[in-house]
């Protein structure tokens, strides 16, 4: 869907879409590692995937859909939970 957004000139395209998946599926993995073992929520687990999402998509936001991007950002770090090692 990024690339996509790109052809279509929604999202600026001189980032490659991977490498924003790759940094995505990063963060993804170590809150998963913090769901699995039970120093997250289910919650936090969304929160802050989307958290992720929303950072690396601002990398690429037209002017026009930075402001909605950061507020979305900004609304889910009430339910961020930083995983901290037993």
């Amino acid at each position: 869907e990024i690339r996509r957004a790109q052809e279509a000139g929604e999202l600026h395209d001189d980032l490659d879409p991977n490498r924003l998946v790759d940094q995505v599926g990063m963060a993804m993995l170590n809150l998963l590692r913090g769901w699995a073992t039970e120093l997250i929520d289910d919650d936090a687990l969304v929160a802050g995937t989307l958290h992720a999402l929303d950072i690396c998509l601002l990398a690429i936001a037209p002017p026009d859909q930075r402001d909605r991007l950061r507020d979305h950002a900004l609304a889910l770090a009430p339910r961020l939970t930083r995983p901290v090692p037993r």
